[in-house]
């Protein structure tokens, strides 16, 4: 890993996203191979690319089946450290909003099952959030942090290179959020959140995809929800939110 995975993640979600907006890559990206999306870039275009190749089928987890996937997250090192991080920096994890995610995703290559895990984490006598994600299914697993401060959006890692946490560059969540507005507000009324944000964020098959993607659309909706910020429009809205 490097300092470029996060920028990486995030090129690569939008070269599986932004196609059925009617934008495509100027130059081939292969989410499998996350080394060919460094400089990624788009471009505006009259295509008929999408994704309705694609299908995700998710639920909830509960009870026993709940416990088992966060015990699953919480066995991997990188999950120890940036909860253990997000704990020194004084935050709490918020246990009872724990969401977990079973999903199926099948693409014209390929069926993978992931377990996606979201954890929430707040600080007292502070509006300081931050979410904690994990994916993991037959290509991998990934987890990230993402933490809203100030206005601002930290994006953090686990780098065993140093054995200890890296800040990743963010650029494209603001794209990101604004590509996903308006499907985050649709959901928001329908399914919620959890369910919502796990089948935007299921569609690419890679966990570090789906992490990137799953903590930008968490930090979102929760703010869309708490601030009522549909009715703001997507510019407005992801600025407040911090991600723009």
């Amino acid at each position: 890993m490097n300092g470029n995975i996060g920028m990486r993640a995030l090129s690569a979600l939008f070269a599986v996203l932004l196609v059925s907006a009617g934008v495509v890559p100027a130059m081939a990206c292969k989410p499998l191979e996350p080394g060919t999306c460094t400089d990624y870039s788009f471009t505006g275009s009259k295509g008929i690319a999408d994704d309705s190749n694609i299908v995700v089928s998710s639920d909830e987890l509960t009870g026993d089946a709940k416990n088992a996937a966060i015990a699953q997250a919480l066995s991997e090192t990188a999950v120890q450290r940036l909860r253990d991080g997000l704990l020194r920096d004084g935050f709490s994890l918020s246990t009872e909003q724990i969401q977990a995610i079973k999903g199926v995703t099948t693409n014209e290559s390929m069926t993978v099952t992931t377990t996606l895990v979201t954890m929430p984490f707040t600080k007292e006598a502070s509006d300081e959030k931050a979410f904690l994600v994990f994916a993991s299914n037959e290509l991998g697993s990934e987890a990230r942090a993402f933490v809203a401060h100030d206005g601002l959006i930290s994006y953090l890692r686990y780098d065993p290179a140093v054995a200890g946490l890296t800040e990743d560059d963010d650029g494209l969540v603001c794209e990101f959020c604004l590509y996903a507005f308006s499907k985050i507000c649709g959901f928001i009324a329908d399914s919620g959140c959890t369910v919502g944000c796990a089948n935007l964020c299921l569609k690419p098959t890679h966990p570090l995809i789906m992490v990137g993607c799953a903590g930008a659309c968490a930090l979102a909706c929760d703010f869309f929800v708490s601030h009522g910020a549909c009715n703001w429009g997507a510019e407005s809205a992801c600025a407040g939110a911090g991600l723009c």
